[in-house]
Parts: C-alpha cells; structure tokens; sequence
C-alpha cells in the first residue's frame, strides 16, 4: 500500500494558494489524469504581499505582457521572471516514473501529461526585495533562472537575444544602473502594479507563515525571534 496517492515538487521559496480545499481539486481529476499542473504567481517586491496572477496562453499573452513591460516584456516569458511552467502534483505508484522539477516521465522519455488546476496557485517569493535580488543575481544568472542555455522568449522581435545576454548586456554596458532599471520595471514599481492592477492581474495574497510556522513548528518558534 502507498502512504500517500500524490506528491508534489515546490521549492522552499514556493508556497500553494488554493482557492478550494486541495484534496478535494485532486480527488475531483479523473482517473486517468497521472498528474497535475498548478501555474506560477510571482510575488511583487515590497512587503505588501503583492503578486502578478499567472497570464494564460494565447494571441493576447503577448499584447499583455508588451504592456505590462514596455522595455522588457519581449524577454519574459510568458511575463514570468522565473519559470512559467509552475510545477505538478503526479500520482504515486506509477512504474518507471522520473519526477523532475516541472515534468514527469515515464520509461525516462514519455511525458506525463498534466491536468490544469486553477483552483490552485503556486506563488513564487522569487523577488524579495531589490537587495535579496541583487544578491542572488549572480548565482541565478549563472546556474539559475537566467542561466546560459535557456531560449529567448521570442526570437523574432528580441533578433535571438536571450534575458540571460540581456542581463550580461545591460550590467557591462549601464552597470548597477541597467540592472536597477530592469528590476524597477519587472518587479519594483508602484506603476508595474498600477499595470497590473489595469489588466485585472494583480493579486494580495497574506500567506501568514509566520502563523504557520507556529501552528505546526512551535518547538522551532524560536528561529522567528
């Protein structure tokens, strides 16, 4: 017999939002559906637990994202600054299964399709603050969410140029300057918000974990002082 009928891959700076209880969103998939997608919301930097709702697929994506981001939107896919994939629950006891960190295969090259759950958010703390980003630069631009390797977002209009080489570009050439300038419009500004607020996709979202932490941790409550 198995412990449990799902499992789920989040980081530690992932944390769900669901909008109805999440057992009974996965006891409601059918039978044959192996896994499930939860979509990504990215937080806002600030203290104010502010998100950017997940923008779905299709002809307008673009249109949005353009005017989410008039300088930089054409290097984000999908307006995500992480990942747009947002990450699955998969049905436990599947033979031969390879659970990665945004897919799951089975016989190492079949991807298991997954279900869209809507009723549940993934809300990614991927920006903190400009501080906390500017420290983390570094590592996400080496081995990270703005890695060498990654496709551009949209060929055409970006002539191939990568966020990766954009990133690069806009540190040698305008310095601490170029990056500030991408994280106020991306991330930072009270008119990204306002933006966001216009297209219906700003979110606030009080995850209280604080008051988690002392609900299921409280002989840990000392690591809050």
């Amino acid at each position: 017999s198995r412990d449990v009928e799902w499992l789920a891959h989040i980081d530690v700076d992932e944390f769900l939002s669901p909008g109805k209880d999440i057992i009974a969103v996965l006891d409601d998939l059918p039978q044959n559906a192996l896994a499930a997608r939860m979509r990504p919301m990215e937080a806002l930097a600030g203290d104010d637990r502010h998100y950017r709702a997940f923008i779905p697929g299709g002809p307008k994506r673009d249109v949005i994202v353009d005017e989410l981001y008039p300088q930089f939107g054409l290097y984000l896919r999908g307006g995500c600054l992480s990942h747009v994939a947002g990450k699955i629950f998969v049905r436990t006891g599947l033979p031969e299964a390879d659970f990665r960190i945004h897919n799951a295969y089975l016989r190492k090259d079949y991807t298991i399709p997954a279900t869209e759950i809507p009723e549940i958010a993934l809300c990614h703390n991927h920006v903190l603050n400009w501080h906390d980003w500017r420290e983390r630069f570094a590592a996400r631009h080496s081995v990270g969410a703005y890695r060498a390797g990654l496709p551009a977002s949209r060929k055409l209009d970006t002539k191939g140029e990568t966020l990766h080489q954009l990133l690069a570009r806009l540190q040698t050439d305008q310095g601490e300057q170029g990056l500030r300038a991408f994280y106020e419009e991306v991330c930072g500004s009270a008119a990204l918000r306002a933006r966001l607020d216009a297209h219906g996709l700003l979110r606030h979202i009080d995850l209280k974990l604080e008051q988690k932490r002392f609900q299921y941790f409280p002989e840990h409550a000392e690591i809050l002082d």
